[in-house]
């Protein structure tokens, strides 16, 4: 129910929240004007500019693969509301930032970047500027197969 008190001619704005529309579904709007004395008198009622904003939810990240991955390797995260467009993702893990190579609405596909943490992984979805977060901690892992045992030298030298 909503109340305008007193009524006028002049332009009002009224924002109306607290319910959900599913969605294809139809609504009305109706104006009854109840005058002094209980009288219902005639109104005349001009309705324009409707904006109906959808409320979205934030991204949710439902699995990472692999969960545990050396830096540049190809990681699949799996979830529901990423942005289609691989760019209007924007996915840390901890507080470094990942390349998205592609996207679907339930599925990222992105590089583990170098300078990864132990730390949640996030989703932002820049179209609706909201970030989901995985539930448990990615790991990092460094490969250290380069490493020549005996080139690097420490010795002091006298």
């Amino acid at each position: 129910m909503l109340y305008l008190t007193p009524p006028t001619a002049t332009s009002k704005t009224v924002t109306i929240t607290g319910f959900t529309i599913p969605a294809g579904a139809s609504f009305y709007i109706k104006w009854t004007y109840t005058g002094t004395g209980g009288s219902t008198n005639a109104q005349a009622i001009g309705i324009d500019n409707i904006v109906v904003t959808p409320a979205f939810d934030a991204p949710t990240v439902t699995s990472v693969s692999p969960n545990v991955a050396n830096p540049g390797t190809t990681i699949t995260i799996t979830g529901t509301n990423f942005n289609t467009t691989a760019a209007n993702n924007i996915v840390y893990f901890g507080a470094t930032q990942a390349t998205v190579s592609s996207a679907s609405s339930t599925s990222l596909t992105v590089t583990s970047p170098v300078g990864a943490t132990y730390a949640r992984l996030s989703v932002l979805n820049t179209g609706i500027s909201l970030t989901g977060f995985q539930q448990f901690a990615y790991l990092p892992k460094f490969d250290n197969s380069a490493y020549i045992a005996g080139i690097l030298n420490f010795d002091a030298k006298v």
